[in-house]
């Protein structure tokens, strides 16, 4: 009752749902966050995949296949909580492209920068300049190293596997491997840059580099021959290793 006299209804206070979808979707993301970067530290520092599965390599238990998995779905799992979690929030989201001033949709350098930013690091990543470029390098370099350093587990098994006995497997149609033989996967070079590749296939780098040219291949000793290939509207690394040994050339 109010001084006046009157009877005051007292509010009550809203029920809350025992389960809050806006924590849920919030710990989901976070928890989905840390998978994908976790699989993704794996898989970036992970050898071939050659070596990855004759070796039996392991991380934790799981194979890199199976980190392979668990990227996938989990990257699958944070862009559709993501989006959700958006949802939950628009109208805070929204008021960061509004003018603090007029409180209208307008400029804000805030995300002038963030487009900035991610426009920055695709330019970057796609013409490979610095920092990028090294970084991308760095992470070559690591993944050939599985294959230059010894005790490895079945790594000579492997390589033996990709090479000698590809041959063999060409002969039988419908088995694993038929299409090793006819050079679809470039033997095993495709992750191998191309002053890499010519020490391994015992030509001079620029006499390779010349034959590329000749061609009309544009390329360069760091890249990869996958790299290479995709560059210059080629199908397969084996095409750029086939004009590296003076087998033909991409205009044939």
């Amino acid at each position: 009752m109010n001084p006046s006299g009157e009877i005051c209804e007292i509010s009550q206070p809203t029920p809350r749902s025992p389960f809050q979808w806006r924590a849920w979707v919030s710990v989901v993301v976070l928890l989905s966050f840390v998978v994908l970067a976790a699989s993704g530290l794996v898989l970036w520092l992970a050898p071939p995949g050659r070596i990855a599965n004759w070796g039996d390599w392991t991380v934790l238990g799981l194979r890199k296949s199976e980190w392979s998995n668990l990227h996938i779905w989990f990257a699958l799992v944070f862009v559709i909580m993501a989006i959700t979690h958006l949802v939950f929030n628009w109208r805070p989201l929204l008021g960061y492209f509004k003018n603090r001033l007029s409180s209208q949709l307008g400029f804000r350098w805030e995300w002038a920068a963030a487009v900035a930013l991610c426009a920055v690091v695709f330019v970057g990543v796609r013409w490979e300049f610095p920092p990028f470029s090294s970084l991308l390098a760095f992470t070559r370099d690591v993944r050939q190293s599985w294959g230059e350093s010894g005790g490895r587990g079945d790594r000579n098994q492997a390589a033996k596997f990709s090479s000698a006995p590809r041959n063999n497997l060409a002969s039988r149609p419908g088995e694993a491997g038929f299409g090793a033989g006819q050079g679809r996967g470039g033997g095993g070079y495709g992750h191998q840059t191309l002053a890499q590749v010519c020490t391994s296939v015992g030509v001079d780098l620029a006499t390779a580099q010349d034959s590329l040219k000749k061609s009309g291949l544009k390329a360069s000793p760091q890249q990869t021959l996958r790299e290479i290939a995709t560059a210059n509207g080629l199908q397969r690394p084996s095409e750029v290793l086939r004009i590296i040994r003076g087998e033909g050339n991409s205009t044939e």
